[in-house]
């Protein structure tokens, strides 16, 4: 989950300043073998946030693009809710 808020990321910072992290952030696939190669080596805790191609573009389990369909109702009592 992605917080905004002011208070959390003051925390992050302080937490980051303190836990001498090495952070990574990802836009491609094909970085991960390299980026996870490097977090090892460097012998410190790491944070890796890998945004690879989400959101609109591909829809993962369980949404899945037949999930976001309306659903068809085939009782009788139901099928009023039909849309």
């Amino acid at each position: 989950a992605f917080h905004l808020d002011p208070v959390y990321r003051l925390r992050r910072a302080e937490n980051k300043q303190l836990s001498d992290r090495v952070d990574f952030r990802l836009t491609d696939y094909r970085d991960v073998g390299d980026v996870v190669k490097e977090a090892v080596a460097a012998g410190r805790p790491c944070v890796i946030n890998a945004m690879i191609q989400g959101g609109a573009e591909v829809l993962a389990e369980p949404f899945r693009r037949d999930a976001l369909k309306m659903p068809v109702r085939y009782l009788d009592k139901y099928k009023h809710l039909n849309g």
